[in-house]
Order: structure tokens, then sequence, then C-alpha cells
């Protein structure tokens, strides 16, 4: 009947794996080496993300996602 049940406020989480692309065309993550791209979130509120191997921000989150 559309009724709702409970509210609650979304976080995003604190690492990411997987699902997005790093900007740098250097970073190893964009290189032919095994391993998964990984970002953890920023202490700064302006910078959603940070990957992890070469420190670069996320400018556009939508934009990083892995299609």
């Amino acid at each position: 009947e559309g009724k709702v049940v409970k509210k609650f406020n979304a976080e995003a989480p604190e690492r990411v794996r997987g699902i997005l692309s790093c900007s740098n065309p250097n970073c190893i993550s964009n290189q032919d080496e095994p391993i998964e791209s990984e970002f953890r979130l920023s202490n700064d509120a302006e910078h959603g993300y940070v990957c992890t191997y070469c420190e670069r921000d996320i400018v556009n989150l939508a934009m990083s996602i892995r299609s």
C-alpha cells in the first residue's frame, strides 16, 4: 500500500573497489597489472574519493564509474 516503514540516512562507504576508474593515465590501476582499482573516502569534505595508489582526487564521480 506504499506506506513508509522506516527512513534512514545513507552514508558513503569508506572504501570502493573495482567500481571507479582513476583519471590518472599513469596510475598502476590503469596499466595492464592484475590489480583492482581502489579508492578511499577523503577526509576533506570537498573531495569525495582518493585513489589508493596514486592519491589523485576524483573530480567527477559520475564520469569515473566503470562501464
